[in-house]
């Protein structure tokens, strides 16, 4: 009677070694829940502020070269741009850092090269080929003094970077023809 009383009085050492194993199991897969979820919240984090950041330099881009007078100096300012290397922000921006991409295209593509009319790193113009190597280039100024030739797309990318890292967190694009706002 007594040992069976005994049992009645509480927990075997095995039980309490069994609970105390599945605790610290819950307790890690809990605390690596957080863990991820910290970790996918900072990035996303980066990515918002890399998306600000490249719209703010996009439209600064944009607003340089529209703000020209007349054709030349809207080449020349374009050429200016394209010869830029990566560059970073200004605090408190500075992890971030940013690059300009120009890709020039004719407005009116030949049947069945609609393609052709996005810049060369985007995923559509990738199905065909792409510019492999060649993510954007600086424009041949020299040869692009043709102030009646119209019908030149330019296709600006910004990329922008965080921490020097080798994949754009953030990339927007955005076209500007010449000769569309001086005639």
């Amino acid at each position: 009677m007594r040992l069976f009383r005994r049992r009645d009085a509480g927990f075997t050492i095995i039980e309490v070694l069994v609970a105390l194993t599945l605790l610290a199991a819950v307790i890690l897969l809990v605390t690596r829940a957080f863990l991820t979820v910290l970790s996918v919240t900072s990035q996303g984090g980066r990515v918002t502020v890399a998306t600000a950041l490249a719209a703010k330099q996009l439209e600064a881009v944009r607003t340089r070269v529209e703000a020209q007078p007349d054709r030349t100096n809207w080449r020349n300012e374009f050429c200016a741009i394209a010869a830029q290397p990566t560059t970073a922000f200004a605090a408190p921006y500075g992890a971030y850092s940013y690059r300009v991409l120009l890709n020039d295209q004719a407005v009116a593509a030949a049947p069945g090269q609609e393609d052709l009319l996005l810049p060369c790193w985007s995923v559509e113009w990738a199905r065909g080929g792409g510019c492999v190597g060649q993510p954007g280039y600086a424009p041949d100024c020299t040869n692009d003094a043709n102030l009646t030739q119209d019908d030149r797309l330019r296709w600006v990318t910004v990329e922008v970077f965080f921490q020097g890292g080798g994949q754009p967190v953030a990339r927007m694009t955005s076209a500007i023809m010449r000769g569309a706002y001086h005639r």
